[in-house]
């Protein structure tokens, strides 16, 4: 499993799209629906500069 960030997710449908995707196995073993995909952001710098040490 790897860290996804997604935003502007504060709808009921893309709350229910998150769950239903998290309950599946959620970023690296199911496929997220297309509508939360276009939802996904880059994380913030510090974020990514942890990740890398």
């Amino acid at each position: 499993m790897r860290a996804t960030w997604v935003g502007f997710a504060m709808e009921d449908d893309c709350t229910e799209e998150l769950v239903s995707w998290a309950s599946a196995g959620g970023s690296g073993i199911a496929e997220p629906p297309v509508a939360l995909e276009l939802r996904f952001v880059r994380p913030p710098r510090e974020a990514r500069a942890r990740t890398r040490r």
